[in-house]
């Protein structure tokens, strides 16, 4: 008999709807059920990861045997090839009804008390603007909690993920409350001691998952159903 093949893991930020490690759920989120999903199609053994951003990010640099599920922006090729592309979601800042947000200059000249970004990530323009300030932030829960306190300005992430927060937290906002600032596109990438055909067989596998509607299907289900963080 032949030794089975040893999974890989696949690391991801623990972020909702994306990637959620729960007391209640256990792990669970798109990108978990994504890699499942990928895993089983490609026939290449893979584990979902989920671990904190800033952990994320550094774990997978440190690692020769590991895939990555993030922001594009967020890894460099040099860090690790892009195997490929998963999907690409509006980048919004959210804030309250009383902070000017017709357009992004609009709330540039307004803004004074900070934006609130998910610790080691990168939205841009945001991230490159030194005219505003950035604060981080360990959760989103715990930056939208800042945001409603008047502690911040906005925060800013990509619209999904705000959206499911917000549900999580039963609160609500309205349209005037968003500015679509940019979009961020979710890519796979793979450190470069991985074998260059395994990396195949798993942008192939995708590419079939992304024409079927198999990675549409993943990320609508999971959004619709009830929310999966602990309370």
């Amino acid at each position: 008999m032949g030794t089975a093949a040893v999974a890989a893991p696949v690391l991801m930020s623990n972020v909702a709807p994306w990637a959620i490690e729960s007391a209640k759920y256990g792990i669970d989120g798109v990108n978990v059920r994504l890699i499942k999903a990928l895993s089983q199609r490609s026939g290449v053994p893979l584990v979902p990861t989920v671990v904190p951003t800033a952990r994320h990010l550094a774990a997978f640099k440190g690692r020769q045997d590991a895939y990555s599920l993030s922001l594009a922006t967020n890894l460099s090729d040099e860090d690790g090839a892009v195997v490929g592309r998963v999907a690409t979601y509006p980048v919004v800042l959210v804030a309250m009804a009383t902070q000017p947000m017709a357009n992004y200059e609009d709330f540039v000249k307004s803004s004074n008390r900070g934006v609130g970004v998910l610790r080691a990530l990168k939205y841009e323009p945001l991230s490159s603007d030194s005219r505003v300030s950035k604060v981080d932030i360990a959760t989103l829960e715990s930056g939208l909690r800042m945001l409603v306190a008047g502690r911040l300005d906005a925060v800013v992430a990509t619209l999904p993920a705000i959206q499911y927060q917000l549900r999580s937290m039963g609160g609500t906002a309205s349209p005037n409350q968003f500015l679509r600032v940019s979009e961020s596109t979710w890519v796979l990438r793979a450190r470069p001691q991985i074998d260059m055909a395994q990396r195949a067989q798993l942008a192939q596998a995708l590419a079939e998952m992304m024409r079927d509607g198999t990675v549409e299907r993943i990320v609508t289900q999971f959004l619709q159903e009830p929310v999966s963080v602990d309370p």
